[in-house]
């Protein structure tokens, strides 16, 4: 997840979109905030909201409790803030160059922009070698969604331009899939 650094943007995340209970029963939220030099955490009546302080690696906790013996789960959501990201609309060497720089940091996948606000959207991937990909966008039950195919893609960086412009706004998980057997994914948020 990214938080930008742009001196008062909030990104607000519903915590019914991290959690489910299988029963249907009700939850109570919890939320931590592990790094409050980095980010800034609030906590509303149905969301919670995140504000970048400073350029680093953070991290909270959100956890979720139905009342019940067992119920209780906890998550560590970890949050990259930067100073800046890359322009899609740059020019093309300008943009691979910060698309490579974005991937050294995000172990090979990265989504630009994210939190996304229904239009599209850049799934940034690297390749060691030639290969078939498959490209699958789940909910956050693991269901899948959507799934493109491509082909012979050659090592190296590729963007795959993504229309998320009919999805209902939550949290999703791209999952890219490549012969050399290695599954990469990264979360996704449709405002």
């Amino acid at each position: 997840m990214y938080v930008s650094e742009d001196g008062g943007e909030v990104l607000t995340i519903d915590p019914q979109d991290l959690f489910v209970d299988p029963d249907g029963d009700e939850l109570q939220f919890l939320v931590g905030n592990g790094t409050p030099h980095i980010i800034d955490l609030s906590l509303g009546n149905r969301y919670f909201g995140l504000h970048a302080i400073s350029e680093g690696t953070g991290y909270f906790y959100a956890g979720a409790d139905d009342g019940k013996e067992g119920g209780f789960v906890i998550y560590v959501i970890y949050v990259e803030v930067l100073n800046a990201q890359f322009d899609p609309g740059a020019s093309s060497n300008a943009f691979m160059v910060e698309a490579k720089e974005l991937l050294e940091s995000e172990r090979d996948i990265a989504l630009y922009p994210n939190p996304v606000n229904h239009g599209t959207a850049q799934l940034i991937y690297s390749l060691e070698e030639t290969s078939n990909v498959s490209i699958s966008l789940l909910n956050l039950r693991g269901e899948p969604v959507d799934t493109e195919f491509y082909t012979d893609r050659q090592s190296g960086v590729h963007v795959e331009q993504l229309d998320v412009s009919t999805l209902p706004s939550g949290i999703y998980i791209y999952q890219l899939r490549s012969n050399d057997g290695k599954v990469r994914t990264v979360k996704m948020i449709v405002n």
